[in-house]
Order: C-alpha cells, then structure tokens, then sequence
C-alpha cells in the first residue's frame, strides 16, 4: 500500500538548485543547494517546492528535487511480473541499448528532440516525463518495466495525443520481427541476411519489403514456412546456420559464430549431410587426405580426423564431437606435417549474445569444458589431453589467457572471455616478460562507496538493498541521493552510524545473514555470485601448485576481485565453498550453502578459533596456503 502524502518530508536533491525567495525563477537567490542534499519540503506550489535547509527557508524548483511518487499527479501503473522479468528500471544515469530504444520509441512519439546516443540524461528524463503526463501517468522521470510494457506493447499517446503503436522493437532478445518494424534487432537481422547471402541492401534499421523478401528467401532455403516474418525458430535457425557454416575462401578462415552444444552436429561413421561434405573440405585443407568431398563419413574420412586429433592434443575417437569441430574450424587448427597454411582472414565477430549461456569455473566438467580445453591446448595455454574436467590446471590456463588478451585474469571463463578464446584474431601463447609491481601499502584505505561513485561494486550494494527492501527499482550501478537514503535508513535499522556513506563496517554488516530488513526482519544473505560447482569433480591440488604469499602485498588484491572460494583442509581430505564478503586488515567470509556450512563444522570443530592451515583455491586456479 501506498504512503499518505503528508507534509513536510524529507528527501534529497538530485541536483543543485538555487533556493529563491518567492516560487518565481526571477525572485532573489537565497544560496545554492547541492546536489544530494537533504532537505524538508514543507509545501507544493506549482513548478516550485517550498524547503527547508540548513537554517534556510525558500523555494526550489521541482524538477531538481527527488519527489517521492505519492506527491505527484497523476496514475501509477500496477504491478507486472511479467514486465519485471522483461524490462529493467531505467533512469538518469543509466545508458546503453535500453536506452538507446526508449530514445527511438520517445523520437517515434514525438517527445523527443535530441540525439539518440544511448545515454539517460536530462533530455530524455524531460521526454519521458513529457511521454508520462500525455498518457495520465505520475511525472517521475523514471522509466520502470510496466511503463517499457506499456510503451512498446501497447497503444500510447503522441505529442498529437493520437493512441498508436510504436514500430521501435522492445530491447528484448527473442522478440518476433515482421514488415514495418525498427530498431537495433533489425539491424543485426539485417546483417545476418547480408552475411548469409539473402539481403543486398545496407542494414538501416528499417524492415522493408526487402527485409520480408530476404527473410523468405531464408525460409525457402531452410525448409521454413515461408512468411517474411521472424519469429523464434527462424531467430534460431539464423544463429545455427551462422555458427555451423564452414570456412569460406582463404585458407583456415573459421566460423563467423563459435559452436556451441545446442548447434553441433555430432558426425561419427554413417553420417551424411553438408555438416560432413564441410568437415571433408576443411581436412581436405589442412591436408589430411586428398579426396572429392561426398557429405559421407566413412573409413578415410575417420582415419583423417583421427589423424587431425592426434595432431592437435585431442582424445582419439574419430567422432566430431563439439570440441574436435572447435579446434578443426578455429585458424589456429595444426595441419597435416608438411602443409603450410595461408594466414587466415579475420572472422566476423560473434553477433549472438547468448551462444555462451553459463560460466564456466573450477569443479564443472562436460563437452564445453572438453571444447575450452582443446582450444586452449591449441593455442599453447594447456598441456596434456583435454578430459572436459574443470580442475586448477586448467583455471591457471584460462587466467594466463585473460592476461594475455587484456581481460580480467579471474579464472572464469564466461562470455567475453570464450568469444575471445574462440575469436580467429586469438594470440597463441608466448612467454611472458617478468614485470615488477609494488606492493600495496598496509595503510590502504577500507572499500567505502558514496554519492557519486559507479560500478559493479555499487550494483551489487543496490541489488543488496532492493533484496532488503531498502531500495526500490532497478540496480543500475550509480550511487545517487536515493541510494544514498537506503544506505542511512539501513545503518539506521542495523544500529550503525547513519551517514549514507556505505563503508567496510556497513557492506559487511548488509551481507550477513543476520542483516535487519526494511521490514525489521532478518534477511537471508546476498546471493552473489553462483558457488562453484565442487561436487564429484572435484580434484585436490597437488602440493606443488601451493603457494605462500604475504596478504598485504598479493592475497588481499586477489580475495577482493575473486571473493568465491574453496577451502580445502589437506589434513581432513574435505573441501567447501566460501564467500568473502569484508576484506581489510583480515578477511570476513560465511560458507555459500548449508553442506559447506556442515563440512566446515565437521573439518574445524562447531566455533571453534584455533588457527589451522588451509589451502584457499581461487577461481583463476591458483593456490594459496
């Protein structure tokens, strides 16, 4: 239920704004009230707010203010879980694609006169805010999912207040296309189509007769029912025929998309189709046979692939399997001995966001990691035989990966990370030049956020408190006024010092398990980041990988960009997984489930302190003791 609107209030504001004498933009400056500053707002009158601040009294406009949604005209949208699950709060500070659509959407209506550059700024607030009055809604300047369901799925009011359907698409992956339709979806179509042969134009953004005409030709050739629309399995059918073509004019030019488990086609004896005549062609290229491809597999056909794994650090089955396809399409692929390869064409970077659908960590085994395996050993970063087991060996690999194509050398090899490993333009592994860093000081300062800082560290503050009911809408990275509010009311019911400002005493207090709600109950702790899988997989280090670091100088900078963990007590043989959360002079962390809870009481003794060694396993695969 809604709160009453009673005066006076207490909010912040969300920008400077001069307090004036009398509510007119010409009446005399009182001082000039910074942004995020608290105040009382003792009354409404029109554009302007009478406050309190400080020892002052006046007028400020509203616009400036962050007015809580019961003071404000007009109707609120109820609420939609399905719009919850499709859209996300999108507000001043917030930019990208989202953005960028809502922008079109606002110019298609005509509340929006700017540039379309994909940054939420004052602009756009005052076009949405435009958008919400024309269409009976509370001038909040904030775009929450009901509000995009609305404004893409339904009919809505333009600036001629005419009810109409906006042709800008939904930033929604998935969504079906037809004649008529625009956007960014529309765009990657349209150079699909390019990249697939069916569409001769410039990708504009617009689907014309031309785009329909395209998408049919693709129908026809897929065996689709022809109708110039896009729908989901189309969707599907691009991204697979994309990712499965074979490499194309100049020697060792790979795949434009990775395969991946959901679009392989596995081929052992037997098999026919074009999946086998493009194996037969890229063996016939890289020298392992001389033959006339027929898209049947048979006896050479497996003495060649068989040949081609042995060569390339693979198990010898002569089946291709996702990662024998992996390593014979990639550029890096070893020939036949004797066979000098061409330099390979650069490949079309990967236009499917979703073709890496999970993270892949130490204690996960399976073909995706097999595949990663054998990338990796083709590339120099792994030695030995890829078992499709996630272990140490293989997390050192993957980070010396990261480190060496600039990314972060966390051990995770998750979306970015595999489009690189997979990408034509990969760097083989080369020695690297040893490079002195200085230790950080023990004087470092403690993690503290406030006004004005971004990143994922805020992000996961604000999904913190929106769990604890502190903070409404999205989590969008940005420490403005009303994270700031959420922070002071939860160190308030928490029994901290009420400042706003989140430092190391307040983060760890909102991610224990006893955290008091905004409800003034105690909260469940903070999902975080998925544990890592360390069930029947689980292989323990050797003793040779252990390595003995100072905190202060190596362990502390690595716990804080890699706060999942398996402890492993060498003497009870046993292992579980832990979640740091407060890192400073020492580290506070909790086990991530009840079993690791269990198995650490079991290891260490029920509250027990009697310090013990371990060895800490991180993500990235090193060890420390």
């Amino acid at each position: 239920e809604e709160p009453e609107a009673t005066y006076p209030y207490t909010t912040a504001t969300i920008a400077s704004v001069n307090m004036r004498k009398r509510a007119s933009v010409s009446s005399g400056r009182i001082l000039t009230v910074p942004a995020g500053a608290s105040i009382s707002v003792l009354e409404s009158k029109g554009d302007f707010l009478r406050v309190s601040y400080r020892n002052y009294t006046g007028y400020v406009m509203a616009l400036y203010v962050d007015i809580p949604p019961q003071y404000l005209p007009g109707n609120t949208l109820p609420h939609d879980t399905e719009a919850q699950a499709r859209y996300e709060r999108l507000a001043t500070g917030s930019q990208g694609a989202k953005v960028r659509a809502l922008q079109q959407a606002l110019t298609e209506l005509g509340f929006f006169k700017g540039a379309v550059d994909s940054k939420f700024g004052t602009e756009t607030m005052a076009a949405v805010k435009a958008f919400q009055k024309q269409n009976g809604l509370r001038e909040t300047g904030v775009v929450m999912p009901e509000m995009q369901k609305m404004l893409y799925e339904q009919r809505v009011r333009n600036t001629r207040n005419a009810r109409v359907y906006v042709a800008t698409l939904p930033p929604v992956e998935g969504w079906p296309m037809e004649q008529g339709d625009r956007g960014d979806a529309v765009v990657t179509l349209q150079q699909q189509l390019i990249e697939l042969g069916h569409f001769k134009e410039t990708a504009t953004g617009e689907y014309t007769r031309a785009t329909a005409n395209a998408v049919r030709a693709f129908q026809k050739a897929h065996s689709i029912k022809e109708t110039g629309k896009v729908d989901s399995f189309t969707l599907l059918a691009l991204n697979t025929a994309l990712a499965t073509r074979a490499p194309i004019g100049e020697f060792g030019t790979p795949a434009p998309t990775p395969l991946t488990q959901d679009n392989v086609i596995i081929i052992r004896s037997g098999t026919r189709g074009m999946a086998v005549t493009r194996l037969q062609e890229r063996l016939v290229q890289l020298g392992y046979y001389s033959i006339t491809p027929d898209g049947i597999y048979n006896g050479n056909d497996i003495t060649a692939l068989r040949a081609f794994q042995r060569n390339n650090g693979l198990t010898v089955t002569g089946v291709a399997d996702l990662g024998t396809q992996q390593a014979l399409y990639a550029h890096t692929a070893v020939a036949a001995p004797g066979v000098v390869t061409a330099s390979p064409a650069p490949s079309p970077t990967p236009t499917n966001a979703n073709i890496y659908p999970i993270t892949l960590r130490i204690g996960m085994n399976g073909e995706a990691v097999k595949a990663m395996q054998a990338r990796l050993i083709a590339l120099g970063f792994l030695t030995g035989k890829a078992d499709g087991i996630f272990g140490t060996q293989t997390a050192t690999a993957v980070s010396t990966f990261q480190r060496a194509h600039n990314l972060k050398a966390d051990g995770l090899a998750g979306k970015q990370t595999l489009s690189a490993l997979y990408a034509a333009n990969a760097k083989p592994y080369s020695t690297p030049k040893p490079a002195q860093t200085a230790a950080p000081s023990q004087e470092e300062d403690e993690p503290t956020l406030t006004v004005g800082n971004t990143g994922d560290d805020v992000r996961a503050m604000q999904q913190r408190l929106i769990q604890l009911g502190y903070l409404s809408g999205g989590a969008d990275g940005i420490f403005g006024p009303k994270t700031a509010l959420a922070v002071r009311s939860f160190q308030t019911n928490n029994k901290l010092r009420a400042t706003g400002v989140a430092d190391h005493i307040t983060l760890a207090r909102m991610n224990l398990s006893g955290a008091i709600a905004a409800s003034g109950v105690v909260a469940p702790p903070l999902p975080g980041d998925k544990p890592m899988d360390t069930g029947s997989s689980f292989r323990a280090p050797s003793a040779s990988e252990v390595r003995f670091a100072d905190w202060y100088a190596e362990t502390r900078a690595r716990i804080r960009s890699m706060p999942n963990i398996i402890i492993y007590d060498f003497t009870s043989g046993t292992h579980y997984n832990v979640k740091v959360f407060s890192v400073g002079r020492h580290a506070d962390g909790e086990p991530v489930t009840r079993t690791d809870t269990e198995t650490m009481e079991k290891a260490l003794g029920y509250n027990n302190w009697t310090p013990r060694p371990v060895w800490v396993i991180f993500s990235d695969g090193r060890v420390y003791m």
